[in-house]
Protein backbone atom coordinates (compact mmCIF):
# COMPACT_ATOMS: atom_id res chain seq x y z
CA UNK A 1 0.00 0.00 0.00
CA UNK A 2 1.39 3.39 -1.03
CA UNK A 3 1.26 6.53 1.11
CA UNK A 4 1.17 10.01 -0.37
CA UNK A 5 2.09 13.16 1.54
CA UNK A 6 4.91 15.51 2.45
CA UNK A 7 7.51 13.38 4.13
CA UNK A 8 9.11 16.40 5.76
CA UNK A 9 6.11 17.34 7.89
CA UNK A 10 5.88 15.99 11.42
CA UNK A 11 2.09 15.61 11.15
CA UNK A 12 2.29 12.85 8.55
CA UNK A 13 0.19 9.84 9.68
CA UNK A 14 2.06 6.72 10.78
CA UNK A 15 0.83 3.18 10.01
CA UNK A 16 -1.87 4.59 7.71
CA UNK A 17 -3.76 1.45 6.63
CA UNK A 18 -7.09 0.35 5.19
CA UNK A 19 -8.30 -2.91 6.74
CA UNK A 20 -11.09 -5.19 5.55
CA UNK A 21 -13.00 -7.49 7.92
CA UNK A 22 -12.33 -10.83 6.25
CA UNK A 23 -10.69 -14.10 7.32
CA UNK A 24 -8.67 -14.00 4.10
CA UNK A 25 -6.51 -10.91 4.59
CA UNK A 26 -7.01 -8.67 1.52
CA UNK A 27 -9.53 -10.97 -0.21
CA UNK A 28 -13.31 -11.22 0.12
CA UNK A 29 -15.25 -14.37 -0.77
CA UNK A 30 -18.95 -14.09 -1.56
CA UNK A 31 -21.56 -16.69 -2.62
CA UNK A 32 -21.71 -17.26 -6.36
CA UNK A 33 -25.49 -17.70 -6.44
CA UNK A 34 -27.58 -14.99 -4.83
CA UNK A 35 -31.24 -14.06 -5.31
CA UNK A 36 -31.93 -11.06 -7.50
CA UNK A 37 -31.55 -7.81 -5.63
CA UNK A 38 -29.35 -9.27 -2.89
CA UNK A 39 -26.72 -7.12 -1.23
CA UNK A 40 -23.22 -7.96 -0.07
CA UNK A 41 -22.09 -6.17 3.10
CA UNK A 42 -18.51 -4.97 3.27
CA UNK A 43 -17.00 -3.64 6.47
CA UNK A 44 -13.62 -2.54 7.65
CA UNK A 45 -11.70 0.23 9.30
CA UNK A 46 -9.27 2.99 8.47
CA UNK A 47 -6.46 3.23 10.99
CA UNK A 48 -3.56 5.62 11.45
CA UNK A 49 -1.45 7.26 14.16
CA UNK A 50 -0.82 11.01 14.35
CA UNK A 51 2.48 12.13 15.88
CA UNK A 52 0.81 15.46 16.70
CA UNK A 53 -2.65 17.01 16.47
CA UNK A 54 -3.92 17.71 12.96
CA UNK A 55 -6.72 19.86 11.52
CA UNK A 56 -8.56 18.18 8.64
CA UNK A 57 -11.55 18.94 6.40
CA UNK A 58 -12.63 15.34 5.83
CA UNK A 59 -11.42 11.75 5.56
CA UNK A 60 -12.69 10.09 2.39
CA UNK A 61 -12.62 6.52 1.13
CA UNK A 62 -13.33 5.04 -2.28
CA UNK A 63 -13.66 1.48 -3.61
CA UNK A 64 -13.55 1.11 -7.39
CA UNK A 65 -13.68 -1.81 -9.84
CA UNK A 66 -11.59 -1.02 -12.92
CA UNK A 67 -12.17 -2.90 -16.18
CA UNK A 68 -9.40 -2.88 -18.77
CA UNK A 69 -9.34 -4.38 -22.27
CA UNK A 70 -5.99 -4.36 -24.09
CA UNK A 71 -4.95 -6.71 -26.90
CA UNK A 72 -3.79 -6.94 -30.50
CA UNK A 73 -5.92 -8.53 -33.22
CA UNK A 74 -4.38 -9.73 -36.48
CA UNK A 75 -6.27 -10.08 -39.77
CA UNK A 76 -5.57 -10.35 -43.48
CA UNK A 77 -6.89 -7.95 -46.10
CA UNK A 78 -6.02 -8.30 -49.79
CA UNK A 79 -2.97 -10.37 -48.96
CA UNK A 80 -1.66 -7.94 -46.37
CA UNK A 81 -1.47 -8.54 -42.62
CA UNK A 82 -3.34 -5.96 -40.58
CA UNK A 83 -2.84 -5.47 -36.85
CA UNK A 84 -5.43 -3.62 -34.79
CA UNK A 85 -4.86 -2.47 -31.23
CA UNK A 86 -7.98 -2.54 -29.06
CA UNK A 87 -7.77 -0.67 -25.80
CA UNK A 88 -10.53 0.29 -23.40
CA UNK A 89 -10.81 1.17 -19.73
CA UNK A 90 -13.85 2.03 -17.64
CA UNK A 91 -15.37 1.76 -14.19
CA UNK A 92 -17.78 -1.08 -13.46
CA UNK A 93 -18.53 -0.15 -9.85
CA UNK A 94 -17.65 2.60 -7.41
CA UNK A 95 -18.46 3.03 -3.73
CA UNK A 96 -17.59 6.30 -1.99
CA UNK A 97 -17.47 7.45 1.62
CA UNK A 98 -17.48 11.27 1.66
CA UNK A 99 -16.36 11.74 5.25
CA UNK A 100 -15.67 8.89 7.66
CA UNK A 101 -15.51 11.36 10.54
CA UNK A 102 -19.22 12.06 10.05
CA UNK A 103 -20.63 8.77 8.69
CA UNK A 104 -19.31 5.22 8.11
CA UNK A 105 -21.85 4.47 5.35
CA UNK A 106 -20.80 4.35 1.72
CA UNK A 107 -22.74 5.14 -1.46
CA UNK A 108 -22.59 2.65 -4.35
CA UNK A 109 -22.84 3.39 -8.06
CA UNK A 110 -22.71 0.61 -10.64
CA UNK A 111 -23.76 -0.11 -14.20
CA UNK A 112 -22.52 0.68 -17.72
CA UNK A 113 -22.56 4.47 -17.20
CA UNK A 114 -20.45 4.74 -14.05
CA UNK A 115 -18.19 7.80 -14.14
CA UNK A 116 -15.41 8.40 -11.63
CA UNK A 117 -16.26 10.83 -8.85
CA UNK A 118 -14.23 14.01 -8.92
CA UNK A 119 -12.12 14.85 -5.90
CA UNK A 120 -13.90 16.89 -3.29
CA UNK A 121 -12.94 20.50 -2.96
CA UNK A 122 -14.26 22.36 0.05
CA UNK A 123 -12.12 25.33 1.06
CA UNK A 124 -14.93 26.41 3.34
CA UNK A 125 -17.08 24.39 5.67
CA UNK A 126 -16.28 22.91 9.07
CA UNK A 127 -12.90 21.55 10.07
CA UNK A 128 -12.11 18.77 12.53
CA UNK A 129 -9.30 18.74 15.05
CA UNK A 130 -7.75 15.28 15.38
CA UNK A 131 -5.76 14.72 18.56
CA UNK A 132 -2.34 13.16 18.72
CA UNK A 133 -2.39 9.36 18.91
CA UNK A 134 -4.13 6.38 17.35
CA UNK A 135 -7.31 6.91 15.28
CA UNK A 136 -9.72 4.29 13.93
CA UNK A 137 -12.69 5.01 11.66
CA UNK A 138 -15.07 2.20 10.75
CA UNK A 139 -16.70 1.99 7.33
CA UNK A 140 -19.41 -0.16 5.79
CA UNK A 141 -21.49 -0.43 2.64
CA UNK A 142 -23.99 -2.67 0.87
CA UNK A 143 -22.55 -3.76 -2.48
CA UNK A 144 -24.79 -5.22 -5.23
CA UNK A 145 -24.97 -9.01 -5.29
CA UNK A 146 -24.04 -9.10 -8.97
CA UNK A 147 -20.81 -7.14 -8.51
CA UNK A 148 -17.97 -8.24 -10.83
CA UNK A 149 -15.28 -10.47 -9.36
CA UNK A 150 -11.55 -9.99 -9.65
CA UNK A 151 -9.99 -11.04 -12.96
CA UNK A 152 -6.20 -10.75 -12.96
CA UNK A 153 -5.01 -13.79 -14.94
CA UNK A 154 -6.14 -12.98 -18.48
CA UNK A 155 -3.48 -11.43 -20.68
CA UNK A 156 -5.89 -9.16 -22.56
CA UNK A 157 -8.49 -8.17 -19.96
CA UNK A 158 -8.70 -7.52 -16.24
CA UNK A 159 -11.01 -6.39 -13.45
CA UNK A 160 -9.08 -5.00 -10.49
CA UNK A 161 -10.36 -3.48 -7.25
CA UNK A 162 -8.71 -0.49 -5.62
CA UNK A 163 -9.31 1.07 -2.20
CA UNK A 164 -8.15 4.66 -1.71
CA UNK A 165 -8.36 6.81 1.40
CA UNK A 166 -7.43 10.50 1.68
CA UNK A 167 -7.04 12.80 4.67
CA UNK A 168 -7.85 16.21 3.24
CA UNK A 169 -6.30 19.09 5.17
CA UNK A 170 -7.64 21.97 3.06
CA UNK A 171 -5.99 25.37 2.56
CA UNK A 172 -4.20 24.02 -0.52
CA UNK A 173 -2.20 21.57 1.60
CA UNK A 174 -1.30 18.22 0.11
CA UNK A 175 -3.63 15.42 1.22
CA UNK A 176 -2.35 12.26 2.86
CA UNK A 177 -3.51 9.22 0.87
CA UNK A 178 -3.25 5.45 1.22
CA UNK A 179 -4.00 2.79 -1.40
CA UNK A 180 -4.79 -0.92 -1.22
CA UNK A 181 -5.37 -3.65 -3.80
CA UNK A 182 -8.40 -5.81 -2.96
CA UNK A 183 -9.49 -9.15 -4.41
CA UNK A 184 -13.15 -10.24 -4.57
CA UNK A 185 -14.01 -13.81 -5.58
CA UNK A 186 -17.30 -15.67 -5.93
CA UNK A 187 -17.37 -19.14 -4.38
CA UNK A 188 -19.95 -21.85 -5.20
CA UNK A 189 -22.03 -22.99 -2.27
CA UNK A 190 -21.78 -26.62 -1.02
CA UNK A 191 -25.12 -27.60 -2.56
CA UNK A 192 -24.04 -26.39 -6.02
CA UNK A 193 -24.68 -29.18 -8.52
CA UNK A 194 -21.23 -28.62 -10.04
CA UNK A 195 -19.57 -29.77 -6.81
CA UNK A 196 -21.58 -32.94 -6.29
CA UNK A 197 -22.54 -34.44 -9.65
CA UNK A 198 -20.19 -36.68 -11.58
CA UNK A 199 -19.90 -36.45 -15.36
CA UNK A 200 -19.79 -39.30 -17.87
CA UNK A 201 -19.51 -38.82 -21.63
CA UNK A 202 -19.85 -41.74 -24.07
CA UNK A 203 -19.08 -41.91 -27.77
CA UNK A 204 -19.55 -44.67 -30.38
CA UNK A 205 -17.56 -45.21 -33.55
CA UNK A 206 -19.12 -47.38 -36.31
CA UNK A 207 -20.45 -49.82 -33.73
CA UNK A 208 -16.87 -51.07 -33.53
CA UNK A 209 -15.51 -48.92 -30.71
CA UNK A 210 -17.16 -47.43 -27.66
CA UNK A 211 -15.51 -44.74 -25.55
CA UNK A 212 -16.43 -43.58 -22.06
CA UNK A 213 -14.76 -40.78 -20.07
CA UNK A 214 -15.60 -40.06 -16.43
CA UNK A 215 -14.76 -37.48 -13.78
CA UNK A 216 -16.02 -37.60 -10.19
CA UNK A 217 -17.16 -33.97 -10.16
CA UNK A 218 -17.36 -31.08 -12.59
CA UNK A 219 -16.26 -28.59 -9.94
CA UNK A 220 -12.48 -28.39 -9.59
CA UNK A 221 -10.67 -25.94 -7.30
CA UNK A 222 -7.87 -23.90 -8.81
CA UNK A 223 -4.65 -25.50 -7.59
CA UNK A 224 -6.33 -28.90 -7.20
CA UNK A 225 -6.37 -31.97 -9.40
CA UNK A 226 -8.98 -33.92 -11.33
CA UNK A 227 -8.90 -37.73 -11.68
CA UNK A 228 -10.00 -38.92 -15.13
CA UNK A 229 -11.04 -42.45 -16.07
CA UNK A 230 -11.33 -43.53 -19.70
CA UNK A 231 -12.78 -46.84 -20.92
CA UNK A 232 -12.32 -48.20 -24.45
CA UNK A 233 -14.62 -51.05 -25.51
CA UNK A 234 -13.44 -52.77 -28.73
CA UNK A 235 -16.20 -54.62 -30.62
CA UNK A 236 -13.94 -55.43 -33.57
CA UNK A 237 -10.35 -56.53 -34.03
CA UNK A 238 -7.52 -54.64 -35.67
CA UNK A 239 -7.52 -51.38 -33.70
CA UNK A 240 -4.10 -50.36 -32.40
CA UNK A 241 -3.79 -47.66 -29.78
CA UNK A 242 -1.18 -44.96 -30.50
CA UNK A 243 -1.52 -42.48 -27.63
CA UNK A 244 -3.99 -40.74 -25.34
CA UNK A 245 -3.67 -37.00 -24.62
CA UNK A 246 -5.49 -35.14 -21.85
CA UNK A 247 -5.87 -31.36 -22.14
CA UNK A 248 -7.28 -28.83 -19.68
CA UNK A 249 -8.27 -25.81 -21.76
CA UNK A 250 -9.47 -22.32 -20.93
CA UNK A 251 -11.74 -20.33 -23.24
CA UNK A 252 -12.59 -16.65 -22.77
CA UNK A 253 -15.00 -14.27 -24.46
CA UNK A 254 -14.76 -10.47 -24.25
CA UNK A 255 -17.08 -7.65 -25.23
CA UNK A 256 -16.18 -3.97 -25.54
CA UNK A 257 -18.45 -0.96 -25.02
CA UNK A 258 -19.41 -1.00 -28.72
CA UNK A 259 -20.73 -4.57 -28.46
CA UNK A 260 -17.89 -6.16 -30.45
CA UNK A 261 -17.00 -9.68 -29.36
CA UNK A 262 -13.57 -11.26 -29.06
CA UNK A 263 -12.52 -14.72 -27.96
CA UNK A 264 -9.45 -16.80 -27.32
CA UNK A 265 -8.26 -19.99 -25.69
CA UNK A 266 -5.22 -21.40 -23.96
CA UNK A 267 -4.05 -24.78 -22.67
CA UNK A 268 -3.55 -24.85 -18.91
CA UNK A 269 -2.12 -28.35 -18.49
CA UNK A 270 -1.75 -31.51 -20.51
CA UNK A 271 -0.52 -35.08 -20.31
CA UNK A 272 0.21 -37.65 -23.02
CA UNK A 273 0.37 -41.42 -22.51
CA UNK A 274 2.02 -43.47 -25.26
CA UNK A 275 3.40 -46.42 -23.28
CA UNK A 276 0.88 -49.17 -22.62
CA UNK A 277 2.92 -52.02 -21.14
CA UNK A 278 1.00 -54.16 -18.63
CA UNK A 279 -2.28 -52.50 -19.63
CA UNK A 280 -5.14 -54.98 -19.48
CA UNK A 281 -6.94 -55.41 -22.79
CA UNK A 282 -3.98 -54.04 -24.79
CA UNK A 283 -1.25 -56.21 -26.34
CA UNK A 284 1.86 -54.02 -26.28
CA UNK A 285 3.89 -56.73 -28.05
CA UNK A 286 1.52 -56.59 -31.00
CA UNK A 287 1.53 -52.83 -31.68
CA UNK A 288 -0.84 -52.00 -28.79
CA UNK A 289 -3.64 -54.00 -30.39
CA UNK A 290 -6.90 -53.98 -28.43
CA UNK A 291 -8.49 -57.31 -27.60
CA UNK A 292 -10.56 -56.46 -24.49
CA UNK A 293 -11.87 -53.56 -22.44
CA UNK A 294 -9.17 -51.01 -21.67
CA UNK A 295 -9.26 -48.82 -18.57
CA UNK A 296 -6.99 -45.76 -18.38
CA UNK A 297 -6.67 -43.67 -15.21
CA UNK A 298 -4.76 -40.42 -14.77
CA UNK A 299 -4.85 -37.05 -13.02
CA UNK A 300 -4.63 -33.56 -14.43
CA UNK A 301 -3.30 -30.82 -12.17
CA UNK A 302 -4.80 -27.34 -12.30
CA UNK A 303 -2.22 -24.52 -12.04
CA UNK A 304 -2.19 -22.79 -8.66
CA UNK A 305 -1.35 -19.36 -10.07
CA UNK A 306 -3.91 -16.74 -11.07
CA UNK A 307 -1.37 -15.58 -13.63
CA UNK A 308 -2.00 -18.80 -15.56
CA UNK A 309 -5.64 -19.62 -14.85
CA UNK A 310 -8.87 -17.69 -14.28
CA UNK A 311 -11.93 -19.02 -12.47
CA UNK A 312 -15.15 -19.75 -14.38
CA UNK A 313 -17.16 -16.55 -14.42
CA UNK A 314 -19.67 -14.44 -16.30
CA UNK A 315 -19.29 -10.75 -15.64
CA UNK A 316 -22.39 -8.55 -15.94
CA UNK A 317 -23.55 -8.03 -19.53
CA UNK A 318 -20.94 -10.56 -20.76
CA UNK A 319 -18.07 -8.11 -20.42
CA UNK A 320 -15.91 -11.14 -19.63
CA UNK A 321 -16.91 -14.79 -19.78
CA UNK A 322 -14.50 -17.61 -18.91
CA UNK A 323 -15.14 -21.34 -19.36
CA UNK A 324 -13.06 -24.52 -19.09
CA UNK A 325 -13.10 -28.00 -20.55
CA UNK A 326 -11.11 -31.22 -20.52
CA UNK A 327 -10.40 -32.78 -23.91
CA UNK A 328 -9.48 -36.46 -24.12
CA UNK A 329 -7.77 -37.10 -27.46
CA UNK A 330 -7.53 -40.83 -28.27
CA UNK A 331 -5.40 -41.71 -31.30
CA UNK A 332 -5.32 -45.00 -33.18
CA UNK A 333 -3.58 -45.87 -36.42
CA UNK A 334 -5.67 -43.91 -38.95
CA UNK A 335 -8.29 -42.83 -36.40
CA UNK A 336 -8.62 -40.01 -33.88
CA UNK A 337 -11.42 -39.60 -31.34
CA UNK A 338 -12.05 -36.56 -29.14
CA UNK A 339 -14.17 -36.52 -25.99
CA UNK A 340 -15.11 -33.17 -24.40
CA UNK A 341 -15.77 -32.87 -20.66
CA UNK A 342 -16.95 -29.38 -19.57
CA UNK A 343 -15.63 -28.53 -16.10
CA UNK A 344 -16.04 -25.68 -13.62
CA UNK A 345 -12.95 -24.10 -12.03
CA UNK A 346 -13.44 -22.11 -8.85
CA UNK A 347 -11.43 -20.45 -6.09
CA UNK A 348 -11.24 -22.46 -2.86
CA UNK A 349 -9.71 -20.84 0.25
CA UNK A 350 -8.37 -24.14 1.59
CA UNK A 351 -6.27 -24.84 -1.51
CA UNK A 352 -2.98 -22.87 -1.71
CA UNK A 353 -3.32 -20.19 -4.37
CA UNK A 354 -0.87 -17.63 -5.68
CA UNK A 355 -1.70 -14.35 -7.38
CA UNK A 356 0.12 -11.59 -9.17
CA UNK A 357 2.04 -9.03 -7.16
CA UNK A 358 -0.09 -5.95 -7.86
CA UNK A 359 0.71 -2.57 -6.35
CA UNK A 360 -1.24 0.68 -6.47
CA UNK A 361 0.77 3.89 -6.78
CA UNK A 362 0.00 7.36 -5.45
CA UNK A 363 -1.89 8.24 -8.64
CA UNK A 364 -4.18 5.21 -8.29
CA UNK A 365 -2.58 3.25 -11.14
CA UNK A 366 -2.02 -0.49 -10.95
CA UNK A 367 1.49 -1.89 -11.36
CA UNK A 368 1.99 -5.62 -11.95
CA UNK A 369 5.41 -7.04 -11.16
CA UNK A 370 6.05 -9.52 -13.93
CA UNK A 371 8.22 -12.00 -12.00
CA UNK A 372 6.74 -11.58 -8.52
CA UNK A 373 3.85 -13.44 -6.91
CA UNK A 374 2.07 -13.45 -3.59
CA UNK A 375 -0.05 -16.00 -1.76
CA UNK A 376 -3.77 -15.33 -1.93
CA UNK A 377 -4.41 -18.38 0.26
CA UNK A 378 -1.34 -19.70 2.03
CA UNK A 379 -0.69 -23.44 2.43
CA UNK A 380 -1.50 -24.99 5.79
CA UNK A 381 0.72 -27.94 6.84
CA UNK A 382 -1.37 -31.08 7.18
CA UNK A 383 0.43 -31.88 10.42
CA UNK A 384 -1.33 -28.88 11.99
CA UNK A 385 -4.79 -30.02 10.93
CA UNK A 386 -7.06 -32.49 12.75
CA UNK A 387 -7.50 -35.79 10.84
CA UNK A 388 -10.91 -34.79 9.47
CA UNK A 389 -9.48 -31.55 8.07
CA UNK A 390 -6.73 -33.20 6.03
CA UNK A 391 -8.80 -32.69 2.91
CA UNK A 392 -8.28 -33.96 -0.58
CA UNK A 393 -7.87 -31.22 -3.22
CA UNK A 394 -11.25 -31.88 -4.83
CA UNK A 395 -13.51 -31.90 -1.78
CA UNK A 396 -16.14 -29.25 -1.11
CA UNK A 397 -14.79 -26.14 0.71
CA UNK A 398 -14.96 -26.39 4.53
CA UNK A 399 -16.37 -23.72 6.78
CA UNK A 400 -14.34 -20.71 7.84
CA UNK A 401 -14.16 -22.17 11.36
CA UNK A 402 -12.70 -25.44 10.06
CA UNK A 403 -10.08 -23.65 8.02
CA UNK A 404 -8.98 -21.67 11.06
CA UNK A 405 -8.67 -24.94 13.03
CA UNK A 406 -11.30 -24.03 15.58
CA UNK A 407 -10.79 -26.31 18.59
CA UNK A 408 -14.48 -26.16 19.44
CA UNK A 409 -15.27 -28.56 16.59
CA UNK A 410 -12.52 -30.98 17.63
CA UNK A 411 -13.61 -30.98 21.27
CA UNK A 412 -17.21 -31.79 20.42
CA UNK A 413 -16.21 -34.51 18.00
CA UNK A 414 -13.82 -36.27 20.37
CA UNK A 415 -15.53 -35.78 23.71
CA UNK A 416 -16.52 -38.95 25.58
CA UNK A 417 -14.66 -41.10 23.10
CA UNK A 418 -11.55 -43.24 23.49
CA UNK A 419 -11.15 -43.70 19.76
CA UNK A 420 -8.38 -41.80 18.01
CA UNK A 421 -9.89 -42.37 14.55
CA UNK A 422 -13.59 -41.56 14.77
CA UNK A 423 -15.79 -42.13 11.75
CA UNK A 424 -17.81 -38.98 11.03
CA UNK A 425 -21.48 -39.25 10.21
CA UNK A 426 -23.01 -37.79 7.07
CA UNK A 427 -24.34 -34.83 9.08
CA UNK A 428 -20.86 -34.05 10.42
CA UNK A 429 -19.45 -34.11 6.90
CA UNK A 430 -22.18 -31.79 5.67
CA UNK A 431 -21.36 -29.35 8.47
CA UNK A 432 -17.68 -29.59 7.67
CA UNK A 433 -18.38 -28.78 4.02
CA UNK A 434 -20.61 -25.81 4.66
CA UNK A 435 -19.27 -22.40 3.58
CA UNK A 436 -21.20 -19.52 5.16
CA UNK A 437 -22.05 -16.55 3.04
CA UNK A 438 -20.05 -13.37 3.41
CA UNK A 439 -23.18 -11.88 5.01
CA UNK A 440 -23.17 -14.59 7.69
CA UNK A 441 -19.47 -14.08 8.32
CA UNK A 442 -20.03 -10.33 8.53
CA UNK A 443 -22.98 -10.60 10.90
CA UNK A 444 -21.01 -12.86 13.24
CA UNK A 445 -18.25 -10.29 13.66
CA UNK A 446 -19.85 -8.90 16.82
CA UNK A 447 -19.02 -12.12 18.67
CA UNK A 448 -15.32 -11.20 18.79
CA UNK A 449 -13.59 -7.87 19.43
CA UNK A 450 -12.79 -5.83 16.36
CA UNK A 451 -9.05 -6.22 16.79
CA UNK A 452 -9.42 -10.01 16.50
CA UNK A 453 -11.45 -9.75 13.32
CA UNK A 454 -9.26 -7.29 11.46
CA UNK A 455 -5.62 -8.10 12.35
CA UNK A 456 -2.76 -6.16 10.88
CA UNK A 457 -0.75 -7.81 8.16
CA UNK A 458 2.85 -7.03 7.45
Amino acid sequence: MFLLGKSSTSSKPIDYEIKIISPYKDSILIPASLPSGSKIPIRGSLEFTLPESLTVKYISLKLAAHFKLDFLQCAKHKGANLVSHFREARLLLECTWDNLIVSPMGTVRSGPDVLPCSSRSSPGGPSFELAKGRHTYAFEAELPGDLPETIEGLQCASILYRLESCIERGCFKLAYCAQKYLRIFKVPEPDNIMLSDSLTVMQLYRKELKFQAEIATRGIPIGGKVPITVYIFPFAKGYRLSNVTYLLEQQFYLQDSAGRLYDGDTTLSWQTIDKFENLKGCDSECGNSLFDVVKLETELHVPDQLKQVTQDCTITENVIRVRHKITVDISFEGLRIKIILPVFLYVAPWVPLRGRMIMVDNAGKFHIRADAQTYVFEPTPESQLPPLLQIEPNEVPPSYESRQRDQLYTDILYQNSDSHSPTPSGEWLRELSRVPSYRAQDESQNILPLYQLSPAYD
